[in-house]
């Protein structure tokens, strides 16, 4: 190599002759591959003449048979065509199905949250402004006996508790009271 003037100058390991009588020798065995594959490997040529001017007569029912599995070949992919184009749109009905069920689910569940918090409002504001400062006539409002039913259900419970713990077992009326509040 000359470092003067930017020359580079190549180097080469083999001569033109080695060089050629590898390449001769890399083509004959490639051929060698390539006949070896051609009387080996064997193809089948289906439908060789088809039912036109030429053809024997034992050509016309192979080219019969030919044409009919075509045809049903065609038929099968139309067939799964049609199934898969079923198959979407049933899945797409479910889907809205789906979409409508949840959202009627939605609205509902928001309208019985909505209640119970105006339920537990309104006990609330009954609870500030006081039971004793309201006229006492005797006809109770829905909301206190529905306060006084909780109360008497939570003393009938701890009731059962309590003899339950003592291992008398509770009464009958208890046990009763008890299973109405959920307790048992």
């Amino acid at each position: 190599m000359s470092a003067s003037g930017g020359e580079l100058v190549r180097v080469v390991d083999f001569d033109e002759e080695t060089t050629m009588i590898k390449r001769r020798m890399e083509a004959e065995r490639l051929e060698e591959k390539l006949k070896h594959i051609n009387d080996n490997v064997t193809y089948e040529s289906k439908n060789v003449q088809g039912s036109t001017a030429g053809a024997g007569s034992g050509a016309f029912h192979e080219y019969r048979h030919s044409r009919r599995r075509e045809y049903e070949r065609l038929e099968k992919m139309d067939e799964d065509e049609e199934e898969r184009e079923v198959k979407v749109k049933f899945e797409q009905r479910k889907r809205e199905r789906e979409e409508k069920e949840r959202k009627a689910v939605e609205r509902k569940r928001e309208k019985r949250n909505a209640k119970k918090m105006k339920k537990t409002k309104m006990k609330r504001k009954e609870e500030k402004e006081g039971g004793d400062g309201g006229d006492d006539d005797g006809d109770d409002e829905e909301g206190d006996v529905g306060v006084k039913a909780e109360a008497a259900l939570a003393t009938a419970a701890v009731k059962v508790v309590a003899t339950k713990a003592e291992g008398r077992g509770g009464g009958e009326k208890e046990d009763a009271d008890a299973a109405d509040a959920g307790l048992d």
